[in-house]
């Protein structure tokens, strides 16, 4: 093989093991990446797409949920999913349409746990929220939320 020859196979060698690199990270999800997805999910623009979405991570079926609400706190368990996808709907629908963009996010991922911390804004309100996640097989649940 010639030094020119070597160049070429070195050089597709190299693309070739770039390009499963990219791929094998396009295809696998991480518990963080899904800890971000929730986290962008319970963030934005507050519509009935958008809170279908983040309470897909909410089912006390499966985890009890606590919830609190600047002072009130209520928890969910099973046989309780159509009441708290309820109540939530209800509390969101005072701040339909306003926009909360986050001004600070922390995720700290532990053995089967998260948490995550938002310093949120909007033209209405700069809450902070916090939320514990449980991973129940591949499904990260809301355990704990907190908005203050």
């Amino acid at each position: 093989m010639t030094p020119q020859q070597w160049q070429r196979s070195a050089g597709v060698g190299v693309v070739l093991v770039l390009g499963s690199i990219a791929a094998y990270r396009a295809l696998v999800v991480t518990d963080r990446d899904r800890v971000e997805r929730f986290a962008e999910a319970v963030s934005g623009e507050v519509t009935p797409a958008r809170i279908d979405a983040a309470l897909r991570y909410v089912d006390p079926d499966r985890q009890t949920v606590e919830v609190t609400a600047y002072e009130a706190t209520e928890t969910y368990g099973p046989g309780q999913r159509d009441a708290l996808h309820q109540r939530v709907r209800e509390r969101l629908r005072a701040v339909s349409g306003a926009r909360f963009r986050v001004l600070r996010r922390s995720i700290t991922m532990g053995q089967g746990s998260a948490s995550v911390s938002m310093q949120l804004f909007s033209s209405e309100a700069a809450p902070t929220a916090e939320y514990v996640l449980r991973k129940h097989g591949g499904d990260w649940l809301v355990e704990t939320a907190r908005v203050r």
